[in-house]
C-alpha cells in the first residue's frame, strides 16, 4: 500500500505501537498527526518526524475530539487515515474499583474512537 502524502491521525502518539506507528508511516512518507494527552511527548516527536503535528488531546472529551480533527483539517486540508490507539487500562479487584476512574476508562476506550470516527468521516 502506497500511502506516500497520506494525512493519518494516529491517537495515543506518545509512546509504544502509537509512537511505533508514527514513525513507520513517517518513514513511508506519510503526514502524521500525533495525538495525545502528553504534549510535551508529542512535540518533542514532532520535532524528530518530518511533516508531523503535534495535537494536544484528552480523547475522553468530545470537544477536543472535534476539535483536533478541525485543526488537523485545517493544517493539512484533509484526513486520509485515523488510527484510534489511545487506550488505558486498569488492574483492581472488583470490589475496590473506583467508578471514576472506570467512567474516565469508558470515556477513553470505546468512546474516545468512535467520536474520532464520527468527527473524521464527515471529511
Amino acid at each position: 500500500m502506497d500511502i506516500r502524502n497520506s494525512v493519518v491521525i494516529i491517537t495515543g502518539a506518545s509512546s509504544g505501537l502509537g509512537e511505533a506507528t508514527a514513525r513507520l508511516f513517517t518513514a513511508q512518507g506519510a503526514k502524521v498527526a500525533l495525538v495525545s494527552r502528553s504534549a510535551e511527548s508529542i512535540s518533542r516527536l514532532a520535532s524528530e518526524l518530518p511533516g508531523s503535528l503535534a495535537v494536544p488531546t484528552d480523547m475522553r472529551d468530545a470537544n477536543a475530539i472535534a476539535s483536533m480533527v478541525a485543526d488537523v483539517y485545517a493544517h493539512y486540508k484533509r484526513i486520509d487515515v485515523l488510527i484510534n490507539n489511545a487506550g488505558q487500562g486498569m488492574v483492581s479487584p472488583l470490589e475496590h474499583t473506583d467508578i471514576g476512574l472506570y467512567r474516565q476508562l469508558v470515556d477513553l476506550n470505546p468512546f474516545g474512537p468512535l467520536l474520532a470516527m464520527q468527527a473524521v468521516i464527515p471529511i
